[in-house]
């Protein structure tokens, strides 16, 4: 099963389009990460802050996982 799932990760790149994302932190940390296309029905709301679509969530390859990005804090997305 580990076997496969490596072979996922690799493969998946190729399948799907891999966009680099340069984002700041609130610390003031810079950071570049490998996602997937971001896509507008991933956005999300801050209730807190009563702010609507303030970030979208898409899988980072780096942390392999679904991350979430506010928008105030991307730098720069290409693909």
């Amino acid at each position: 099963m580990r076997i496969i799932k490596k072979l996922l990760y690799k493969v998946f790149p190729f399948l799907k389009p891999v966009y680099n994302l340069v984002y700041r932190r609130r610390d003031g940390e810079v950071k570049m990460y490998k996602v997937s296309k971001p896509k507008l029905r991933n956005q999300f709301d801050n209730m807190k802050e009563g702010q609507t679509n303030v970030g979208v969530r898409a899988w980072c390859y780096n942390k392999k996982g679904i991350r979430s990005f506010r928008y105030d804090g991307i730098v720069s997305l290409t693909k």
